[in-house]
């Protein structure tokens, strides 16, 4: 018994080890984004990013911008050149290229081998206001873009599943620190009531923030807010270790918490350059992704609790109390390092 209780800690204190000992920033989102126009015989492509990161990709593939791009139109590689570049207010550089277009082409497809996360593609005719949004995930190749009628629109089916599958994503694999702030609700204690009045909290209260700061009502600077959401961290974990019981501060706190980190989802959504009129969709598509993350965070951590099915005290004693005390000690990195 003592050596299965010991493995059943050490498993998932190694796993929060893991996560704790590698940087994490708030609910990262690829910054950069993407806009290709078409007209008769040339085409136009503005990669907004930021320009330190992007040279550091560059440098380290030993390539050129325009090497990294693949556009094809009618399946036949674009040449591409570099046509200047634009500083832009919030810090990032929307670097500009042009190619050709052969006569009567029908279609192009882009891809790209210089971003790891999500980032949206808009295309569109230079005479035409349509224009096609596809969210692309690291070197995924786009559909194809119908140059003779301007592109098919996609589906909104299709927009909210890519919206939803962002927010998902967000949290697994890529929000570590988010990840940590759910699994420091859930070692509170075993009691669904106490878990589920937590999850509700921060639930409300991170979407009335996204909303508000997506629509411009309320801002505050990431660099304010990075270090609040990492010491949203280490405060519920340690907690945890003198409490067992969910006090009405708790839930109070849990919902300031919850404002912080909607605040960091928008920030990243803000970057993405989004037209105003799919505010709405994006919104409420992408926080569905959220909370399929979170609710998915916590169906795995409860899996892995069932099946070693320890006696409250030795879970709390081998599992609970390490567990937090990393997820505590990761917060308190995380928050030096943003400060």
């Amino acid at each position: 018994m003592i050596r299965r209780q010991l493995a059943a800690g050490a498993s998932l204190v190694a796993a929060i080890t893991l996560a704790a000992s590698m940087p994490a920033f708030a609910h990262p989102t690829a910054t950069t984004a993407v806009t290709v126009v078409v007209d008769e015989s040339a085409v136009d492509v503005t990669i907004t990013s930021d320009a330190e990161a992007l040279r550091l990709k560059l440098d380290a593939m030993q390539r050129t911008l325009a090497d990294c791009i693949d556009l094809r139109v009618d399946g036949v590689r674009a040449a591409l050149t570099q046509d200047g570049t634009t500083s832009l207010e919030d810090g990032r550089v929307a670097f500009h290229l042009r190619g050709s277009v052969p006569p009567a082409a029908k279609q192009l497809t882009w891809t790209s081998s210089l971003v790891y996360g999500s980032y949206p593609v808009v295309m569109r005719r230079a005479r035409d206001s349509h224009e096609t949004t596809e969210w692309l995930q690291g070197a995924e190749t786009s559909a194809p873009y119908a140059l003779a009628s301007g592109g098919a629109s996609r589906s909104r089916v299709s927009r909210i599943a890519q919206y939803v599958a962002l927010g998902f994503t967000h949290i697994l694999p890529n929000g570590l620190d988010h990840i940590l702030f759910v699994l420091g609700l859930f070692f509170l204690t075993t009691r669904l009531r106490a878990m589920l009045a937590q999850v509700t909290a921060f639930t409300v209260a991170h979407s009335i923030t996204l909303g508000l700061t997506l629509y411009g009502v309320v801002s505050m600077p990431a660099p304010f807010v990075e270090p609040l959401i990492a010491m949203s961290i280490a405060y519920v974990a340690f907690e945890n270790l003198v409490t067992t019981e969910l006090k009405p501060w708790r839930l109070a706190l849990v919902f300031g918490f919850g404002l912080l980190h909607g605040m960091g989802f928008a920030d990243a959504l803000s970057r993405l350059d989004l037209r105003r009129s799919e505010f709405l969709t994006t919104l409420v598509s992408f926080n569905a992704g959220v909370e399929a993350g979170q609710l998915a965070i916590i169906a795995i951590a409860s899996l892995i609790v069932s099946v070693w099915a320890l006696p409250a005290a030795s879970y709390r004693r081998f599992v609970v109390r390490p567990a937090s005390a990393m997820i505590g000690l990761a917060g308190v990195v995380w928050t030096i390092q943003r400060l």
